[in-house]
């Protein structure tokens, strides 16, 4: 047939041909309707860009701080099927975005034909758009990109029928709740899906803040004791969709952290991370501070200024008490806290330093002493009971026996006038406090600095003969005193949010201010202190109580005063090492005594007196010491007694027996007019009876009896500190607050969060 002619069928099926034009004079094809929909997208794309010129900015949910190319770049346009639907999807590197237009939005939908549909379709929904009205995603958004494939058994990665490409993103489900995301682009090509993976990677590896390399320490036994099933089926996901490389390590006991710290090349790593509760978080907190003063060369000391941790540090809550993971993030969500780890959504926080009497101790978020300190007690003493000995240790510690006041003192700095905890300021996402003080910076100096006063010598010290022996500081000291009864204090870096006190126990303490504050309860009546609990549970203020004191400070020190009782005897306690003591340092106190005589009558006799009468006073007061050598005496006699051992000993040691003895009637004569206090004279040795034995037993049981009640009574004048849900039972501490030395993941919590009245145990809501 020929290639110009047209050939019909008439009825009989014979053919009849029909000449056609010429091909120069023919209709020129339609445009493909993927020319027309990239042309489309190229315009709408031009409008977009015009706008953001003109001053609109997209809706971003995370800052991105990294460029994909160089402006003017064309986008990149592909066909892919969502859910069998032809869409033609666009990667605009000017917009940093990725949106889709269906190939037929007039007609109907173009389905993929069934044979091929059914190698894509192997859930309900493949794509992960549950919002059909989506057609767009930031690049911002993403946090991975994986080709999909289909592989048999015994198939590499690499390896199998290519289904399409995957991106990786999230979805707000709460206010402060995040969950991934996956959008399936379904395309058989391995070029197709190759070069959009490669273009998406070269843009996720560009991000600045995010994270490539994260070790993380697990304690397996937090919470409900499943962390190692949590990590290992949504937390290493997450980390192998985002190509973040992760070196975990199971905490065995208290001291693995601080031991793996000193040793960890750190400089290997972009974020530590602590999988579990406060007590884990703390662990990794001082072993990472502790790290970054011994690279600086700081002695941790009294009031010097510590260095900056040199990495970030994520929390992964999966313990009962998530006061820092609460308090950053409003949720104790573990894949949330995941998410913000992968993004690098970080925020400066402020950290206490706290110190003994004698050293530095540890560093620590929240500290509370008194019924925190009780019911932190009461927790390890029911840790059988599981997720329950929370509330079993809460209601221990409410009891009549066990809730009474501490008697203790209280130092502090205060802050300045304009950082008052009853301006009412909540925390919360934008906070402009925190913000404002991020923006002035850290103040605080990363080399130690002594803290000592300066001091005008000219304004002290008038005159040098006017000059005593105690130098006057005129300047009025910054410290303050709070003394009495207390049942709670608390000071506390964050507002520490958690399950039972979704608003923070202390709601107006903020995260990046460079002050504490000290919530101090005095001693009341059992159901007033339960009223102040029940109010964290709901919105009312705990703190309108007249019996509430709240201070906003810099640094504080508390003192405990536990009352010595008289009532049992001290056994320990013995009369004659008493005396012996008492002579001893009388007699050193005399010598002391007329040696300082001497020199100052020596030092007036030269300088008043003639030398005539000075060389007679001089020997005046050398008859009056006491040159008698009675001592040696001593010491010879006691020698001499060693030496008494027989003749035997004597024969040993090559003497004969005759001179022994003879030494040894020396050694009875010489012992004739010395004293008889310098001999022990052993008598005769009997045997106990059983009335003697009967009576050492019972004194034995009644002192056991006595000692047993005077350490009840001591510990009814004690607490211990509950220091990041940490027992610590050094009572006296000193406390210094450090702005925003360390960077934890977390944007803080929303300013449009909602928080429900929460009922614990017996106590209203």
């Amino acid at each position: 047939m020929d290639d110009n002619v047209s050939y019909t069928f008439d009825d009989e099926g014979n053919p009849i041909s029909t000449e056609l034009p010429p091909p120069s004079a023919r209709k020129p094809p339609a445009a493909p309707r993927k020319g027309r929909s990239k042309q489309r997208k190229l315009a709408s794309a031009g409008s977009q860009e015009s706008a953001l010129n003109n001053g609109a900015t997209p809706d971003l949910a995370t800052p991105s701080s990294c460029q994909l190319v160089a402006k003017g770049e064309e986008p990149m346009t592909d066909m892919f099927h969502i859910d069998g639907t032809g869409f033609d999807v666009t990667l605009s590197p000017n917009l940093e975005k990725i949106y889709w237009e269906s190939m037929n939005p007039s007609g109907p939908s173009r389905k993929r034909s069934g044979s091929l549909s059914g190698l894509f379709r192997r859930r309900k929904s493949s794509s992960g758009l549950k919002d059909p009205n989506q057609d767009s995603i930031d690049m911002n958004k993403l946090f991975g990109v994986r080709i999909k494939r289909r592989r048999k058994a015994g198939q590499g990665e690499e390896e199998g029928f290519v289904l399409g490409l995957g991106l990786f993103t999230f979805e707000q489900k709460d206010v402060s709740i995040l969950r991934e995301k996956e959008i399936y682009f379904e395309h058989p090509s391995v070029e197709i899906c190759t070069r959009w993976s490669d273009k998406l990677n070269t843009y996720l590896n560009s991000s600045e803040g995010r994270p490539k390399n994260v070790k993380i320490f697990l304690q397996a036994y937090a919470g409900e004791k499943n962390g190692r099933n949590i990590y290992k089926n949504k937390i290493l996901p997450l980390f192998q969709n985002a190509g973040i490389a992760v070196d975990m390590t199971v905490i065995h006991h208290n001291e693995h952290v601080k031991q793996d710290m000193i040793h960890l090349n750190i400089d290997d790593f972009d974020c530590v991370i602590a999988m579990g509760g406060d007590g884990t978080v703390n662990q990794v907190l001082n072993g990472l501070m502790n790290r970054a003063q011994k690279e600086k060369d700081i002695e941790k000391r009294s009031g010097f200024s510590p260095a900056n941790a040199p990495i970030p540090m994520g929390v992964i809550p999966i313990g009962k008490t998530n006061h820092v993971a609460f308090s950053l993030m409003g949720t104790a969500d573990p894949v949330t806290a995941t998410l913000h780890i992968i993004f690098g959504n970080w925020s400066p926080v402020d950290i206490c330093s706290v110190y003994t009497t004698e050293k530095f101790h540890r560093w620590a978020f929240n500290c509370q002493y008194g019924f925190a300190g009780n019911m932190l007690t009461f927790m390890k003493r029911y840790a059988s009971l599981g997720a329950k000995r929370i509330d079993a240790a809460f209601l221990k510690a409410l009891t009549s026996s066990k809730l009474r006041a501490y008697d203790c003192d209280i130092e502090y700095i205060p802050a300045s006038k304009s950082a008052n905890p009853k301006s009412k300021t909540i925390c919360r996402r934008g906070c402009d406090v925190c913000v404002g003080r991020r923006a002035t910076g850290n103040s605080q100096a990363e080399v130690i600095t002594d803290m000592v006063q300066e001091l005008d010598l000219n304004n002290s010290i008038s005159s040098r003969e006017s000059a005593g022996s105690v130098i006057e500081l005129k300047q009025d000291s910054p410290w303050r005193t709070l003394k009495g009864d207390f049942m709670n204090v608390s000071i506390y870096a964050i507002p520490g949010n958690c399950e039972i006190a979704p608003q923070g126990l202390s709601k107006y303490t903020h995260l990046n201010d460079g002050n504490m504050d000290v919530v101090a309860v005095k001693s009341v009546q059992r159901k007033d202190f339960i009223r102040f609990l029940s109010r964290h549970g709901n919105s009312k203020d705990q703190f309108e109580f007249p019996f509430v004191e709240v201070i906003r400070c810099k640094e504080v020190k508390f003192r405990p005063r536990i009352q010595k009782s008289w009532e049992h005897a001290d056994h320990e306690f013995s009369e004659i090492k008493y005396q012996m003591t008492q002579q001893q340092m009388q007699k050193k106190k005399l010598q002391r005594h007329r040696s300082m005589e001497m020199v100052i009558d020596d030092l007036e006799s030269s300088q008043s007196r003639p030398p005539a009468l000075a060389f007679q006073d001089k020997s005046r007061s050398m008859y009056d010491l006491d040159v008698s050598d009675e001592d040696d005496d001593e010491e010879d006699e006691e020698k001499d007694g060693d030496g008494d051992l027989g003749a035997g000993h004597l024969k040993g040691r090559g003497g004969s027996s005759e001179e022994g003895q003879s030494k040894g009637e020396t050694v009875a004569m010489g012992r004739e007019g010395s004293e008889p206090s310098k001999f022990q004279y052993v008598g005769p040795q009997y045997q106990p009876t059983w009335t003697d034995q009967e009576i050492a037993r019972r004194k034995k049981i009644a002192r056991k009896k006595e000692e047993k009640k005077k350490a009840k009574e001591d510990e009814k004048s004690r607490s211990v500190w509950n220091i990041d849900n940490e027992i610590c039972k050094t009572l006296e501490l000193d406390f210094r607050v450090h702005n925003g030395l360390l960077l934890v993941c977390g944007l803080g919590i929303s300013p449009h969060a909602e928080f429900n009245d929460v009922r614990f145990g017996c106590l209203p809501a």
